[in-house]
């Protein structure tokens, strides 16, 4: 099974391709050692996750959002936001109340480098506050999410 952000990132690679733009990205450079994240608004990261991501919207509470650009052209978001388990006191008795987060979004448009999502999620993790401690994630199974960036 082939995931669905996968599935997006192949039409819309060949939608854009035959639009009037063309192939505007291949004036990119995507060179993953000059690519800069930074934290991005909600608006920017809605815009990529709308048309990538499996189910298509934001979570409900969105605290830090992040993006990954190449040559000043955002390639990829991330959002983080409160970990649903944590209202349930299940991590009380770890001493991580309050320490953790949940990366509840995240896309790559099609034209990005291959490891923009790696890259992506390991330096926004880096500029999140120093409080949180751990970051939790989850896959969807009927999206082909099987836990793995390549």
């Amino acid at each position: 099974m082939k995931a669905h952000q996968r599935i997006m990132r192949e039409q819309i690679e060949k939608e854009e391709k035959s639009s009037l733009l063309g192939e505007y990205w291949k004036h990119i450079d995507t060179d993953i050692k000059k690519a800069e994240v930074k934290e991005i608004n909600l608006s920017l990261a809605k815009q990529i996750i709308e048309k990538y991501e499996w189910l298509k919207c934001l979570s409900a509470i969105n605290k830090y959002q992040f993006g990954i650009f190449f040559d000043n052209v955002c390639a990829g978001v991330v959002v983080y936001g409160t970990d649903y388990a944590e209202n349930l006191g299940h991590w009380d008795k770890y001493g991580f109340t309050g320490k953790i987060l949940l990366l509840n979004r995240g896309a790559c448009v099609h034209w990005s480098h291959p490891h923009s999502a790696s890259k992506l999620i390991s330096q926004s993790m880096k500029m999140l506050p120093k409080k949180y401690e751990v970051i939790t994630a989850t896959v969807d199974d009927l999206a082909g999410e099987i836990g793995t960036i390549y």
